[in-house]
């Protein structure tokens, strides 16, 4: 799919160019709109509007609008992790030059190709945002994800946060540390709505993301974290926990 894409570019003539799958939908003024926002500047390397998801039937689930306008590139990032900007293929206008100059689409395990090319492009050339739901993408109800693949996107996903972080100058450390906790919990997400053969297969799977995400998050809480007999033992545990560090604490040595 990266190969398709990347020789999409190189035949590219316009100045943006869109990743466009067949199963998403573009507004009918998705194209003037964005144009608009720029005033016909060609420059611009990123345009991102808002995005609607849509099943397989076309029906609306929910709409995201674009929360990120006015945000430097740091800020635009933690956006990314607070959800208040979402980054979708069908909603990005892409700088057709620039983009090319920059290799293309490509990251370590061609999961992460597109936001790769989207956080250097935002801060090398700028971007547009667009408030406004201008483009739908549509959710799929299968899913084909193994443990294999979960180490690919683990892989992606750690060497799309050092690049993030290199492009966060003096706020890298704030960056990496909110970005391990979203990419820990976004992996888990994609654990739990795979099709794994088997539960030994999912555990793996889980196991991978929480090593490979310095330990940040347990697996066994994002799982039983809404069970109510587990959040009550957890919250017995915690609170034994931190009186026996204040105990210790005041002992004399």
């Amino acid at each position: 799919m990266v190969n398709n894409a990347n020789f999409c570019l190189e035949e590219a003539k316009g100045a943006y160019f869109i990743q466009f799958h067949s199963d998403d939908l573009l507004d009918h003024d998705f194209v003037s709109v964005c144009m608009k926002a720029v005033n016909d500047d060609t420059t611009i390397g990123i345009i991102l509007t808002g995005t609607r998801i849509i099943d397989e039937e076309g029906t609306v689930i929910h709409e995201e609008p674009n929360k990120a306008e006015g945000c430097s590139t740091t800020e635009f990032m933690l956006s990314w992790f607070k959800y208040d900007v979402s980054l979708y293929l069908c909603s990005t206008l892409y700088n057709t030059r620039k983009l090319k100059e920059l290799g293309g689409f490509k990251s370590k395990t061609d999961q992460y190709e597109d936001c790769v090319a989207l956080f250097q492009l935002a801060a090398k050339f700028g971007r547009k945002d667009i408030h406004d739901v201008k483009a739908s993408f549509r959710r799929h109800s299968h899913n084909t994800g193994s443990a294999a693949s979960m180490k690919d996107w683990c892989e992606d996903s750690l060497y799309l946060l050092n690049i993030m972080c290199n492009l966060a100058g003096d706020k890298k450390e704030l960056v990496r540390s909110k970005g391990v906790l979203n990419f820990c919990l976004a992996n888990y997400r994609r654990v739990q709505s795979g099709s794994m053969r088997s539960p030994i297969e999912r555990f793996y799977a889980y196991w991978l993301v929480y090593k490979a995400f310095e330990y940040v998050s347990s697996p066994i809480h994002y799982v039983f974290g809404n069970n109510i007999v587990y959040k009550n033992t957890y919250r017995v545990l915690s609170y034994m926990k931190r009186k026996m560090r204040k105990a210790w604490s005041r002992t004399p040595a």
